[in-house]
């Protein structure tokens, strides 16, 4: 059991000033958030009978989160990182109960950082300044990628010699990019990214060494990302498949679990850095008997190059919000697999899946609290073909 955010707002001081509201259920007993999320999550998937949920998932509801992305606003002699205002005012959030005390302690350097190189933030009203954002991820043994957002190239040379000046004070940063956004748009990102040190950051979850490269994506709470990747390896052990594929399956967390379980395995994610990042992964893990392909996860599997894939007896498809759609669940309806373990982050969407995986029943289910002090709930489930529903539902 963790330790529980406080039923007083107090423990967020941001929160109990009204200066940011991103968890608007703070105020609420973590005991009652769980208990009602679980039931709303039940309430959207009413195909999944009660018998079949696991416990759900919880989390620690203070130091969590492995990203900040930081919106950098005010001046270069008085920086300030954290979020910006309907006025266009900055809001400090450095100090976010959110965040481990390092990553808290590390985001308050960058307001020095700033000042000695005397970058100027962007301003979103006047449309001037150098600086947008600061995101930052933090690994499971305190190692941190940085990626400076920039406006343009003008710094890039800048912050490359800075890096040493970082690394005395922080030698625990493992990856430092720049990231190019010209234009003057609502996003945190753009689509150039300039390596000033190091490649990868070292993201181990038990035996298995995750890769991330700036540009990709991972759960934000590592806890849960790590409780979801066990449990999908539990049903592996306990199913036993011989062959899994995971669409959608981004750096390769899914694979590179049941990896340790199944004969082969087989990872597709459209995102080619991605899968980069997936292939470095097996290798630091010493796992040979997974591969991965850089392809659309629907396209590849309907195509001539994903026949093999049907013959797989263990699908997982972790996909984004939308889900995976009509051609999808028709392919996977058709295929060999007699299991599927579908992760989802939109129960709405998932609920319409399973309408149209008709040859597959739920056995198991599990919600997993990846947002704590907000509605978001991550959900599991595991489906086995028809014929052999009533056989597989003592599974783990």
């Amino acid at each position: 059991m963790f330790n529980q955010v406080s039923e007083s707002p107090q423990l967020c001081s941001y929160y109990a000033a009204q200066q940011c509201l991103s968890c608007p259920q703070i105020e609420v007993p973590y005991e009652q958030q769980v208990a009602e999320k679980t039931a709303r999550v039940k309430s959207l998937l009413p195909m999944i009978a009660e018998d079949a949920w696991l416990p759900t998932q919880e989390s620690a509801s203070v130091g969590f989160r492995n990203k900040a992305k930081m919106v950098v606003t005010g001046s270069a002699a008085n920086a300030m990182l954290g979020i910006l205002g309907s006025d266009y005012a900055g809001q400090d959030l450095t100090e976010c109960p959110l965040y481990s005390q390092h990553m808290r302690d590390f985001l308050k350097t960058f307001q020095r950082w700033i000042r000695e190189l005397g970058i100027s933030p962007y301003s979103v009203k006047e449309r001037r300044g150098e600086l947008k954002y600061i995101l930052v991820t933090e690994s499971p043994d305190g190692q941190f990628l940085v990626r400076w957002v920039l406006r343009s190239h003008r710094w890039v040379s800048r912050l490359r010699n800075f890096v040493s000046v970082m690394q005395e004070e922080f030698p625990e940063i493992a990856v430092v990019s720049a990231n190019i956004l010209a234009e003057h748009v609502a996003l945190t990102e753009g689509p150039e990214e300039i390596s000033l040190y190091g490649d990868y950051l070292p993201f181990q979850l038990g035996r298995v060494k995750l890769q991330l490269l700036p540009r990709s994506f991972f759960q934000t709470n590592t806890f849960i990302a790590h409780a979801m990747y066990q449990q999908a390896q539990r049903w592996a052990i306990a199913l036993k498949p011989d062959r899994a594929v995971d669409l959608f399956c981004g750096v390769g967390g899914f694979a590179l679990f049941l990896a340790a379980t199944c004969r082969a395995v087989t990872g597709v994610e459209l995102s080619a850095p991605a899968i980069a990042a997936a292939k470095r992964g097996a290798v630091a893990s010493g796992l040979e008997n997974v591969d991965f392909y850089a392809a659309d996860a629907t396209s590849f599997s309907i195509s001539e190059g994903g026949l093999q894939l049907t013959r797989r007896d263990m699908i997982v498809v972790n996909p984004p919000r939308r889900g995976i759609g009509v051609e999808l669940a028709n392919w996977i309806n058709e295929s060999q697999a007699r299991v599927i373990i579908y992760s989802s982050c939109n129960p709405v969407s998932l609920a319409k899946d399973m309408e149209l995986l008709g040859s597959y029943k739920a056995t198991r289910a599990r919600v997993f609290d990846m947002f704590p002090g907000t509605d978001h709930a991550e959900v599991m489930v595991l489906l086995v073909k028809e014929p052999q529903g009533n056989a597989e539902r003592k599974t783990v």
